[in-house]
């Protein structure tokens, strides 16, 4: 599986999760967030395609992505 395939189904991933667990849409974008407080997380995974995945977000974006996730009002 060529590498631009296994990009477009995390990608798919990322967003399928996104939308389901925390109500949100989700874009990709290339390159670095303007500064170095990026909220991050990385998830290993194996199988027929194996790896990691990396998630960079602005602060605000991950209190607003866990709030929406856990149901409260702290938007």
């Amino acid at each position: 599986m060529s590498g631009t395939k296994q990009l477009r189904i995390l990608e798919r991933a990322v967003q399928h999760v996104l939308e389901t667990m925390c109500f949100s849409d989700a874009e990709p974008v290339s390159g670095d967030l303007e500064n170095d407080s990026a909220v991050s997380a990385t998830v290993a995974f194996e199988g027929a395609v194996a790896g990691h995945l990396r998630i960079e977000v602005a602060p605000k974006a991950a209190m607003w992505l866990t709030a929406s996730f856990l149901g409260t009002d702290d938007q």
